[in-house]
């Protein structure tokens, strides 16, 4: 099998032109399933080699997915792209490679090109319950508020006890100021989900925009109860904690949360602003060092009054990220 391989790969190839069809499609099915398990296997190089050279022989759609599963979870966006190019060119009438493509412009951060993917594949599929859930987190972000709003509401239509969907939905009513149309959605996939992490820290964030500080810490106790290694909630129940005027009690959370782990910044940032609120100028300089000597970018939004104010209004609601 090995030398069998070899050969395959190797530049000369198979010996004839002629060679029967037959052979073609023993290779190709030889090195499609070896690119998979070698993909379940964590070796990414050869699993590549596999699925492109298998490609080469047929422009398998099956194998164009793992090929672009394999380039995404590389953080090889351009490559994924392109691949999902091809697939959507082999069967034009899927929306998968849109929705596969939306979503990689999405995470890479271009908003409108997801867009425009995932309104591609809803030209194909018009009450497809992903792309309806792309459109609407890319218009959100792009400020089309009522646009995601619909394109939200028709996903969780689309797809019973949608979460993803629900989630995506109370975030942009958060953003709105629509505070208890967003509690409602949080309510309703925490009957779906009662430990669901994203929904306690959103349901904990309105609470505290909503003035019901006891509350809010009492969710993020439950968050917490079910993940102490959940570093962003410590941070958030601290801010909440500092803008009540508890800073030696953001302290012991922040205490709490670095005794677990000392190598996030955000927990050295946030405990050096409550030892500033008590006037300990001396520790509050050294857990800003600390938390810039292991995230140096942050130098560009902390101001002179050691006051991060984008973060300190992200611990507040939890979800501006």
């Amino acid at each position: 099998m090995i030398n069998y391989l070899k050969k395959l790969f190797s530049t000369g190839g198979h010996d004839g032109a002629d060679e029967a069809k037959r052979q073609e499609e023993r290779d190709f099915d030889l090195l499609k399933y070896d690119g998979i398990r070698a993909m379940r296997m964590g070796k990414t190089d050869y699993a590549e080699r596999c699925f492109t050279r298998a490609i080469g022989l047929r422009r398998d759609p099956e194998t164009l997915r793992h090929l672009a599963a394999l380039y995404i979870g590389l953080g090889r966006y351009d490559e994924a792209i392109a691949t999902l190019t091809t697939l959507a060119e082999a069967e034009p009438g899927k929306p998968d490679a849109h929705i596969s493509m939306s979503g990689v412009h999405f995470t890479r951060g271009d908003y409108a090109t997801a867009r425009d993917e995932a309104g591609k594949a809803l030209g194909i599929e018009a009450g497809n319950a992903e792309a309806l859930l792309l459109a609407g987190k890319a218009d959100a972000r792009l400020g089309n508020m009522l646009e995601a709003i619909v394109s939200l509401t028709k996903a969780i239509e689309a797809r019973e006890g949608y979460v993803d969907a629900l989630l995506a939905r109370a975030e942009t009513l958060t953003s709105m100021r629509q505070a208890a149309e967003a509690m409602a959605d949080v309510e309703r996939v925490l009957s779906i989900d009662d430990g669901n992490e994203a929904a306690l820290s959103l349901k904990a964030s309105l609470q505290a925009m909503g003035g019901d500080t006891d509350a809010a810490l009492a969710t993020y106790d439950r968050l917490l109860e079910a993940n102490p290694f959940n570093f962003d909630a410590y941070a958030a129940k601290a801010g909440i904690l500092m803008a009540a005027g508890q800073a030696q009690q953001a302290i012991a959370t922040l205490d709490e949360a670095i005794e677990l782990s000392d190598s996030v910044p955000q927990l050295y940032r946030e405990r050096g602003r409550a030892k500033m609120m008590l006037g300990d100028k001396e520790g509050a300089a050294a857990d800003l060092k600390k938390s810039l000597e292991m995230r140096p970018e942050d130098a560009e939004t902390i101001n002179g009054q050691f006051t991060n104010r984008a973060a300190e209004f992200d611990n507040i609601t939890g979800i501006f990220k």
